[in-house]
């Protein structure tokens, strides 16, 4: 049962573990109450592996279990139908016995079945149950009264001796053994440890009590171990028994033995249980364990080597056990099943260990493990929580204080960005200015080119004197100043516009990343945009229709004193064609000179004029915010400090915070089991 003891050793060291996490005291530890383990740990130490054992009287069950569990006789190897006991094997550091005797109500129940049995013919059954009583009351000196309560007496002795007056015949010994209903003894054998070996009456047990008892061991037993004579093997009583009793038992927890293959034809027995297994017969297949499960045995032989061995230890038999020992080395004399595993004990413990990791531990020692896999990821998961949680309170403090840093840095970078976008806008205002004088001026260019095509050409066909040409001059461009003044000063305040509504939208623009660095900085409350907009509107068209004024003045001067070279007015008549060209040429060439030059003051004007304005204006707006945000940095600067301070209290309780939960993670990880 080697496999067996490693299985409950581990079992132990769960057990340990459990107790070892209870004892640690940390529990509870998040949703994990201590109640939890305890429930694991109680479902675990009442998990016992149950072997049922059972079959007919005389198949040699006590003999073999003898064999399996002492190496010696201890259980009585000579009970009868009146003595059949239902007996547990259990483990414990000490052995002793625990008997349960039958209350009132059951031995009443028993004498009366009894009665019953003879009043319907059976009076032997009536007679051996009354001849061993009275020869238990007057051997053993008791009375019925003494042994038989209303509740039902459970008497507990230290040892093994007085096994035998519980649960042999009277002849030896016996003299409590009609009243006692259930035994159990508790042997040392550590190979058996956590597992309950139940020793049912045999099949013809008429006690119905123990009947029913017998049942219900083997319905709720792990392996059930069925040992049939193997010289009668499964016979028709074996066959009934397997069943009625066996039917509801799954197959794989089922083990055939059959015992005394010492005293049969091995290969005969081996050869009819085949035949039995393959039978056409379905319900004779289905008493039959399988081959994996059938177990050929010499009980005597195994408990003869076993006694040796104990001997050889120095431990002294006694002498009933010697005597029994002696008839089967007389009747097993160089048996063949003497040697080595010959006996089939060492496979048929093997087989049974087998049959209850299968049904039983390998289930509940991985459900157990997992237990604690469960546990073990519930601390880690529970300590991988609680250093996240201070993982992120650094983070958050660290950020906190970075945050007042970035603060602090963004106000220069703040200041940049008021710069820079207001000299945007300056540029961008030029340009759209530069843009429509320029086109103003090209529109100026063709109409002054037209006039004075169309004039010098009327000089030339009508013959105009020189002074009429130059009043005429006069007058073309007084049109030409008058015609065009609107749609200068249109096309200049159209810029203004333009101008007006691209400040606003990069001074919004300023707004939206301020308020972002600044939490929340409101320029609309600094700056008086609404003025701005009416103050540059109306200086701009003041300034245009000054600038067009003085421009037009200044054309028209420059017209007006347009002369020919001295002595040349004189000429004019006698001048060939080709002079006059030129002459007119000269004429036309001043007037464009004086054009060019009254338009380029013009638009040097208008641009000198819309630069200071935008200047005022970005002045405005640029001193105001600056002001604001100089006055959020003396606050923020005092923020920062504030905050610096609280960072360093904060940090020091979180750092100590963080050692404890240290120290408790490595207090807890010192106890933690190994799934």
């Amino acid at each position: 049962m080697k496999s067996i003891q490693a299985l409950v050793k581990e079992q132990q060291k769960i057990d340990q573990d459990y107790t070892q996490i209870l004892d640690a005291g940390f529990l509870p530890l998040g949703d994990l109450e201590p109640q939890q383990i305890i429930e694991w740990r109680e479902n675990l130490r009442s998990a016992r592996y149950i072997v049922a054992v059972c079959g007919q009287m005389k198949a040699g069950k006590s003999t073999l279990l003898n064999a399996l569990m002492f190496g010696k006789l201890v259980l009585p190897a000579d009970d009868c139908v009146m003595t059949a006991k239902i007996t547990v094997l259990r483990y414990s550091a000490e052995p002793a016995v625990e008997v349960k005797l039958y209350d009132q109500r059951e031995w009443e129940s028993l004498k009366k079945y009894y009665e019953e049995e003879k009043a319907q013919g059976d009076k032997k059954l009536y007679d051996d149950f009354h001849n061993e009583l009275n020869k238990a009351l007057l051997k053993g000196g008791i009375s019925e009264h003494e042994m038989i309560t209303a509740a039902g007496r459970t008497i507990e002795e230290q040892g093994l001796d007085s096994l035998k007056k519980y649960v042999s015949i009277v002849e030896r010994g016996g003299v409590c053994s009609p009243f006692v209903k259930e035994v159990t003894v508790f042997h040392n054998n550590k190979e058996f440890e956590g597992v309950d070996i139940v020793d049912t009456p045999g099949i013809n047990d008429p006690n119905i009590m123990r009947t029913r008892v017998t049942t219900d061991w083997i319905h709720k037993a792990d392996a059930v171990i069925y040992v049939s004579y193997a010289g009668q093997a499964l016979a028709k009583a074996d066959k009934d028994f397997i069943t009625s009793h066996l039917g509801g038992v799954l197959p794989s927890h089922r083990v055939l033995v059959l015992n005394k293959i010492d005293c049969a034809a091995e290969d005969q027995v081996r050869s009819y249980v085949d035949e039995l297994r393959h039978s056409s017969d379905p319900q004779v297949k289905a008493i039959i364990a399988s081959a994996d499960q059938t177990c050929f045995v010499s009980a005597g032989a195994a408990i003869i080597k076993r006694a040796r061995a104990l001997e050889e230890s120095g431990i002294v038999l006694d002498v009933h056990t010697k005597e029994a020992i002696e008839a089967l080395e007389y009747n097993l004399d160089e048996s063949p099943y003497l040697d080595g595993d010959r006996d089939g004990f060492a496979r048929m413990e093997n087989v049974i260990a087998q049959r209850l990791i299968a049904t039983k531990g390998a289930a509940l020692l991985s459900s157990h493990q997992e237990n604690i896999k469960i546990f073990n990821q519930h601390v880690a998961e529970y300590f991988k929580m609680l250093d996240s949680q201070i993982t992120a309170r650094f983070e958050r403090l660290n950020m906190s204080q970075e945050q007042l840093y970035a603060l602090n840095d963004s106000l220069k970078e703040q200041k940049k960005m008021v710069t820079k976008t207001i000299q945007d806008f300056d540029d961008s205002i030029r340009l759209i200015a530069n843009e429509a004088l320029n086109g103003l001026t090209n529109e100026l260019d063709r109409f002054e080119a037209k006039q004075i095509q169309e004039f010098t050409h009327e000089w030339k066909v009508r013959k105009i004197e020189f002074a009429s040409f130059i009043f005429m001059a006069q007058n073309v461009f007084a049109d030409l100043w008058s015609s065009n003044r609107g749609i200068l000063i249109s096309s200049v305040e159209e810029a203004e516009k333009i101008g007006v509504k691209r400040l606003e939208e990069a001074i919004n623009l300023f707004e939206d990343k301020a308020h972002g660095k600044m939490g929340g900085l409101d320029l609309a409350t600094l700056v008086n945009f609404a003025k701005i907009r009416v103050d540059m509107s109306r200086t701009i068209k003041r300034l245009i229709r000054e600038s067009a004024d003085k421009a037009e003045a200044r054309v028209k001067a420059k017209v007006t004193s347009i002369s020919l070279p001295d002595g040349w007015s004189r000429f004019m008549n006698i001048f060939t064609s080709a002079e006059e060209s030129r002459i007119r040429q000269h004429v036309v060439s001043k007037i464009r000179e004086a054009t060019r030059e009254s338009m380029n003051d013009l638009t040097k004007d208008i641009q000198d004029a819309i630069s200071r304005l935008m200047q005022n204006a970005s002045a405005e707006v640029s001193g105001t915010v600056r002001e604001a945000l100089e006055k959020g940095a003396r606050e923020l600067e005092q923020e920062i400090k504030s905050g610096r301070d609280d960072y360093n209290k904060r940090h020091a309780a979180l750092k100590a915070e963080e050692s404890d939960l240290k120290q408790a993670k490595d207090h807890i990880l010192s106890h933690l089991p190994t799934a």
